[in-house]
């Protein structure tokens, strides 16, 4: 009975560290995926900003 009560208690224990492991990673994976998301959404703003300016000052030398 003991050795039983004994293994239950390993086998929560051990459930509860992986679901906070898997919390953690999950968590840095979310806020990575935001960053590069938000990177990339600002290299395409940028670039698009740099084509309009480029644009409009060719327009302005013509």
């Amino acid at each position: 009975m003991s050795s039983y009560l004994f293994w239950f208690q390993s086998y929560t224990e051990e459930k509860i560290l992986r679901k906070r492991e898997n919390r953690k990673r999950r968590f840095i994976m979310r806020n990575v995926s935001k960053k590069t998301w938000s990177s990339i959404y600002l290299t395409i703003k940028t670039k698009q900003y740099f084509w309009w300016i480029q644009k409009t000052l060719l327009s302005l030398i013509i």
